[in-house]
């Protein structure tokens, strides 16, 4: 495994939100890395190919499927496995493509049992990225 690749990568626009993702994921060992805002998240799912991508679909700037899309039309094969947080209220064509979608509000064991489910294991080792307080600007840390 490279040094720069990444277990999951979150983009969520709620701050709160994004520190509890990050923080369950954290907790259970993996590499995490976390933005607010999905430009930067893209750069990153391109250059580090997270294992997994948490994403929320009402982002500033791009759609969480315009996230997956994009990604996945840069990586192909190579792309991650995506998760979309949304709102029941999301309308089913936007839902298309990814891996498992759940409905705000969810549970965190809900997400790390969808996250298993779609194959992520702990690393054996490796350095953690944490998310810290702030999802401002680009990557927390």
């Amino acid at each position: 495994m490279r040094s720069d690749r990444t277990d999951v990568l979150i983009v969520e626009d709620d701050p709160s939100l994004l520190g509890a993702v990050a923080d369950a994921f954290l907790e259970e060992g993996f590499e995490v890395r976390a933005f607010a805002r999905p430009e930067p998240a893209l750069e990153t799912i391109v250059r580090s190919q997270p294992r997994l991508v948490i994403t929320d679909e009402d982002l500033p700037g791009m759609f969480g499927h315009e996230l997956m899309e994009r990604a996945c039309a840069r990586l192909g094969h190579a792309a991650p496995r995506f998760v979309l947080l949304t709102d029941p209220s999301t309308p089913r064509v936007f839902l298309t493509g990814f891996d498992a979608v759940l409905y705000k509000p969810f549970r965190l064991d809900e997400l790390l049992a969808h996250a298993r489910s779609l194959g992520l294991r702990r690393a054996v080792s490796g350095t953690r990225v944490r998310a810290g307080g702030s999802a401002e600007e680009e990557e927390t840390g």
